[in-house]
């Protein structure tokens, strides 16, 4: 019954914030609510700014963010971002689920190194075969977690 409960109380948070009145991105300031797909900006991180600290995986309220990385070896030297700041773990894939992001702009908020902005070019929907694949190979490396054995029969 509790794991009802949690799962109740984790999707009615949820639907709370889709419903909320919070003030859109100010790069969507003066935009209609609704942003058509030809509209939508995607997310981009620079990964030689990135620190991999993981704020924007844990702010952002769809959980559509996934941070792969991989702890930094302790005998290395400390090493900086191109932007200075101290990068914390070795960033491996930076991975936005459009699908569930809502463009809130928490993570471009509040990441301490500015490595995440909103792309000047639109996000667009992509029908081309190769495209789809990658998707697919990345989503069962990450996933399905079957060290690349699903994603080698597409390759």
């Amino acid at each position: 019954m509790k794991v009802l409960i949690d799962l109740w109380q984790f999707y009615l948070g949820k639907l709370q914030y889709l419903i909320q009145k919070k003030p859109v991105h100010r790069d969507f300031m003066g935009r209609s609510k609704v942003i058509s797909g030809k509209l939508r900006q995607s997310l981009y991180n620079r990964y030689s700014d990135c620190t991999a600290c993981g704020n924007c995986q844990s702010v952002c309220p769809m959980n559509s963010i996934d941070i792969i990385s991989k702890p930094l070896n302790p005998d290395s030297e400390v090493r900086y971002s191109s932007s200075g700041h101290l990068v914390e773990k070795d960033l491996i894939a930076f991975y936005v689920d459009y699908s569930s992001c809502v463009l809130c702009g928490d993570c471009v908020d509040s990441c301490p190194s500015s490595s995440i902005q909103f792309s000047a070019n639109p996000l667009e929907a992509s029908a081309h075969l190769d495209d789809l694949k990658q998707d697919l190979i990345f989503r069962a490396r990450k996933n399905i977690k079957l060290g690349g054995q699903l994603a080698s029969k597409f390759d």
